[in-house]
């Protein structure tokens, strides 16, 4: 139930932002027109190359994680725009941007299922932005309230749907690691409880994996790391379930936390080992697991990160490695497996996380 509330909200969301979507790129064209008709260009082609970024980043069909950032982009290089003042290279260079961030924030918006068949809210939102042609005010005038009204459209866009804002950060997050491949995405249902069993190799485990699925996940995290001043809100704000091992309440505490997200429909991702891997080497898993869908008919999906160890925030000789990405490794692997069978418990998670790592290995061999 409260999962179906939950898309409910997210299509209004979407269709909210389509329809501003339009509104705010029609007072944008109108008012690079009315400052100087030669930036339209440049708008125009940083708009045609948004679906290449769109396509060469995406690790999902629909990633609306784009619509955040580019909406955020939008309403900054509006006001940069307007700063830009009389300067034709920089209102030039900001009229590319906002093209780009203008694609970036609608293409997600119209390839969302059930949105391509209803145009309306786009027709209406275009509509309205149109009726500000009839303002007496400046081009520049236009571009700065566009600007300060999108980031303000932004800002109000995340606190009614979570989602878009926890998209936007898993997506940022997920590109410090480069050249990801992701495998087997299709065994993961569409609906339903779900629960994940993963290696553990960085810190960044959750980005990684949360980008490439097109359903968000409730990761359980140890709850140390859960209480630090900023990962706590952040914790909290991606709905993660905090694993404590301090004692038996707690313990119980949390794997009953984690039974109530699958039994909701939600995807609930554990990382078995318990612990980061200090040597690329898989650790024995825990079984927490078994205890998590002791008698509930849930989908066990064995997940495998291949390619990380060396990475930035990953261990490396039992040291942490702090460097930004690192271009020359070879590519990351993300595989996911097929579902194991009803009943199956953390050897046979284990075995099949291992079978996954072998796969891999082979076909890098080829």
């Amino acid at each position: 139930m409260q999962n179906l509330s939950a898309r409910k909200n997210l299509q209004v969301a979407v269709r909210l932002a389509l329809a501003y979507g339009f509104a705010a790129l029609v007072v944008i064209v109108y008012s690079l027109w009315k400052v100087h008709p030669l930036e339209l260009p440049g708008f125009l082609l940083g708009f045609a190359a948004s679906p290449l970024i769109v396509r060469r980043y995406s690790r999902i069909a629909v990633e609306i994680g784009w619509v955040g950032i580019g909406s955020l982009s939008m309403g900054i290089f509006a006001v940069l725009a307007w700063a830009a003042g009389a300067s034709v290279p920089w209102v030039a260079a900001a009229s590319i941007g906002l093209g780009v961030a203008g694609g970036l924030c609608l293409l997600p918006l119209l390839a969302y299922p059930g949105v391509a068949s209803k145009p309306v809210f786009g027709v209406l939102g275009a509509l309205c932005g149109a009726a500000f042609f009839a303002l007496p005010v400046s081009g520049a005038g236009l571009l700065l309230g566009v600007g300060l009204a999108t980031l303000a459209f932004t800002a109000a866009l995340f606190a009614y749907e979570k989602e878009f804002m926890i998209r936007s950060g898993l997506f940022l997050g997920g590109r410090v690691i480069s050249g990801v491949r992701v495998v087997g995405q299709h065994h993961v249902p569409a609906s339903g409880g779900v629960l994940l069993v993963s290696n553990h190799v960085t810190f960044i485990d959750g980005f990684l994996i949360g980008t490439s699925l097109p359903r968000l996940v409730r990761y359980m995290i140890w709850k140390p790391y859960f209480d630090l001043p900023i990962a706590n809100w952040v914790c909290r704000t991606i709905e993660a379930i905090p694993m404590s091992e301090t004692g038996p309440r707690e313990v119980v505490a949390s794997l009953r936390r984690a039974r109530e997200k699958l039994a909701q429909g939600e995807v609930v991702c554990i990382f078995a080992e318990g612990f980061i891997t200090r040597n690329g080497e898989l650790l024995p898993f825990k079984r927490g697991m078994e205890k998590i869908v002791h008698g509930m008919d849930v989908p066990i999906i064995p997940v495998h990160l291949d390619g990380l160890v060396g990475r930035t925030l990953s261990f490396l000789n039992g040291k942490l490695v702090y460097r930004w990405p690192q271009w020359a490794h070879p590519p990351v692997t993300i595989s996911f497996g097929p579902a194991l069978a009803a009943g199956s418990g953390a050897e046979e998670a284990q075995r099949a996380v291992e079978e996954l790592a072998l796969a891999v290995a082979q076909s890098r061999g080829r």
